[in-house]
């Protein structure tokens, strides 16, 4: 087993902290979170993609091995081994042969007309009933496809559906500053579908390097404690201009039109519905910001 890709914050973090002990903070079937001083760190088998926390390994069983609260050290090696034991597994990631992932978005120059065209259909096409589209598309002023999908719990959406109108007229209205009390840690999932919608929305504000994220990043800071510890690190991560492989990819296909639709395809993948709320939440950044800001980078 070797370690085949490691993200660029955590090859920097381990030059200054190896060898750095870890806890198990959640096991699944190819994947793991590891609790560190530093923040959670994933580790990721081949089917995987990249997140900005991420160390992607050859072996899927190594995580059947795993136990909650179990020590993992995780260290630089000169050598191009991965030492472990039954009692405490490590990681030992070696420079040469591993690649590294960068988390940070492409440079480019604009939001090209075939995402702005073919987003909105694309998005009614593959909704979901735990999406967050079926909410979104009754929010004033945005634009969506009329849907036929009753979201998962009707009950929930009673519920949240003013907040949810109250955040895109905030957003429409670039309200200074934000409250997202009322947002953060709705919906259903490991990264629930309100959170997956404002990390699309940052990056998209990120790409077009649009003032108003600033103001969404500092509101999503003073909310993290109110969501899964998952989540919280994914949108900590994206208010520092770091996110996961699907969205890098994404905004580094623009420039190629040909190649949207798999980029695309990619996006829906991630997750039950994290993909689609995603792609939902750049939508919502190109039809309330872009569109009056098209200086683009």
């Amino acid at each position: 087993m070797k370690v085949i890709q490691v993200a660029e914050p955590i090859l920097a973090l381990l030059r200054i902290h190896s060898p750095l002990s870890t806890e198990v903070h959640s096991v699944f079937t190819s994947a793991c979170n590891l609790a560190s001083p530093y923040g959670l760190i994933s580790v990721l088998a081949p089917t995987k993609r990249m997140n900005p926390r991420g160390i992607l390994i050859d072996d899927p069983a190594w995580f059947r091995t795993l136990q909650p609260g179990a020590t993992v050290s995780l260290s630089l090696s000169p050598e191009p081994t991965i030492a472990q034991s039954a009692r405490s597994p490590g990681l030992s990631i070696h420079g040469p042969a591993t690649t590294v992932f960068s988390p940070k978005l492409p440079e480019t120059t604009a939001i090209p007309a075939a995402l702005i065209s073919e987003l909105p259909q694309y998005l009614a096409e593959h909704q979901t009933a735990m999406g967050i589209y079926t909410l979104l598309n009754h929010c004033v002023p945005l634009q969506l496809c009329a849907s036929d999908t009753p979201y998962y719990s009707p009950m929930m959406a009673d519920f949240f559906m003013p907040r949810l109108r109250a955040l895109v007229q905030a957003l429409h209205q670039q309200r200074r500053p934000l409250d997202l009390s009322a947002i953060i840690g709705f919906g259903a999932g490991l990264t629930p579908s309100a959170d997956d919608l404002l990390v699309g929305l940052l990056s998209l504000l990120d790409f077009i390097n649009h003032p108003y994220f600033s103001v969404i990043a500092q509101a999503c800071r003073l909310s993290l404690a109110q969501t899964t510890d998952v989540s919280a690190t994914m949108l900590s991560l994206a208010t520092e201009h770091q996110y996961n492989e699907e969205i890098i990819a994404l905004y580094a296909v623009l420039s190629e039109p040909d190649q949207l639709p798999g980029a695309l395809d990619n996006m829906l993948a991630y997750g039950h519905s994290s993909g689609h709320d995603t792609l939902c939440g750049i939508f919502v950044g190109i039809h309330l910001f872009a569109a009056a800001d098209s200086s683009g980078r």
